[in-house]
């Protein structure tokens, strides 16, 4: 019994080294580390921006379950970027739209399931972000999340607003971003002219998905404003004339 008791302790050292993951070499976590800056290369392409520090775009990528320097903050601040985005370019479109309509509308772009998600899955952010291991990162709190820091992110970077909202008009405003934002605009009031041009945008979106054209890409302007952005997508057809 004493020479038992005398190897527990052994017995409990060898069960917790078998328990204990693998140590993690050198040459997986630079496997790792390069997977992901490729990772941040490739999202740079899909929202036509490149990050003159990629740091910002690194930590946007980055939930809270996996680091204390996470993507929260930046959330935030893109948050409030989409949204003026978007009221910029419904003001612009119809300067008569009413308070309830224009908060419904920003509502439903913004809202994490039916907008931020999707354009955030679309962009495949759910295999870019940066989770931990008991994180499911396809989650849509996960990918919203993320898809609002990388316009916080460019906020930041480039010190403007503004640019950030073009970036995400830009990444929202392909057929399919532009069809959601308009598709149940309020039928009654205004003129015959914003009608037919309601009209127009979902018939002319509509054509060009089945057509599987690809989406109008806006280029980033050093000293553009959300007026330029929306005169730009008035002659790119992703939005109705107004003279018409």
């Amino acid at each position: 019994m004493h020479h038992l008791r005398s190897l527990l302790p052994a017995i409990f050292i060898a069960a917790a080294v078998l328990r204990s993951p693998p140590p993690v070499s050198a040459k997986s976590l630079s496997l790792r580390s390069s997977s992901f800056s490729v990772a941040l290369e490739t999202l740079q392409k899909h929202i036509n921006y490149d990050f003159q520090n990629v740091g910002l775009l690194r930590r946007a990528m980055t939930h809270s379950s996996y680091s204390e320097e996470n993507n929260k903050a930046f959330g935030i601040l893109g948050e409030n970027v989409i949204e003026t985005a978007v009221s910029l370019r419904l003001l612009a479109k119809d300067v008569d739209i009413s308070s309830k309509d224009l908060t419904d509308r920003v509502s439903e772009v913004s809202k994490v399931e039916t907008s931020c998600a999707v354009d955030g899955m679309r962009l495949g952010l759910q295999n870019v972000v940066r989770v931990s291991p008991k994180t499911n990162s396809s989650t849509s709190s996960v990918v919203c999340g993320a898809f609002r820091a990388i316009f916080g992110a460019v906020a930041l970077d480039t010190g403007k607003s503004d640019d950030a909202g073009n970036v995400f008009l830009a990444v929202h405003g392909g057929a399919g971003g532009a069809l959601s934002m308009f598709k149940s605009y309020p039928r009654q009031g205004g003129s015959p002219a914003m009608a037919r041009g309601r009209s127009q945008l979902q018939g002319g979106l509509v054509g060009a998905s089945k057509l599987g054209r690809k989406p109008t890409v806006i280029q980033k302007k050093k000293n553009s404003t959300m007026l330029d952005v929306t005169k730009l997508l008035f002659e790119s057809s992703l939005l109705p004339n107004p003279s018409i």
